[in-house]
């Protein structure tokens, strides 16, 4: 299964350099999951994951990451289609809807959260259930848009475990 994922690094009180070096961190990470980068401008990365469980794993220490490195985190998870269309060039291999379905529900992350569709928990609940209790309902949102209630990941409390190795 091909995984679309819009993550932005937000810096925090203690100014750009922290997020700089988490998204470095973030994009040095991926080949050893087998994921890769397909586009980054700035501290925003467009990143294709093969792996729901690995991409989650990184996502969750990520997130735990920026919150003691004192920046933020705000992203999105897709399923990714591959077009074969010639226009799919400009999307990256993707279809329009792919891409489109990206960006609400990355737009749907707040500061420090992972948000993902209700349909994108159910391969969560079948390929990586170690995750499936840390996504929450988020906000709802625009009552006309495809994603009307995105569920979040937000970072673990002190103390509690993913219940993982």
């Amino acid at each position: 299964m091909n995984l679309l994922c819009l993550i932005r690094f937000v810096p925090g009180h203690t100014g750009p350099r922290s997020a700089i070096m988490g998204c470095d961190r973030f994009e040095a990470r991926l080949p050893a999951i087998g994921a890769a980068p397909i586009h980054r401008e700035g501290l925003q990365l467009l990143v294709r994951f093969q792996n729901i469980a690995s991409a989650l794993t990184l996502l969750s220490a990520t997130l735990e990451n920026a919150v003691d490195q004192g920046h933020a985190i705000s992203a999105g998870l897709a399923q990714g289609i591959r077009s074969s269309a010639t226009v799919a060039t400009s999307l990256s291999g993707f279809t329009e809807g792919s891409i489109a379905a990206l960006f609400e529900i990355a737009a749907a992350a707040g500061r420090q959260q992972v948000a993902i569709s209700q349909k994108l928990s159910s391969f969560v609940a079948l390929s990586a259930p170690q995750f499936e209790s840390r996504f929450q309902p988020g906000s709802a949102g625009d009552p006309k848009a495809r994603i009307r209630m995105p569920l979040v990941m937000t970072p673990l409390a002190r103390g509690r475990s993913t219940g993982s190795a």
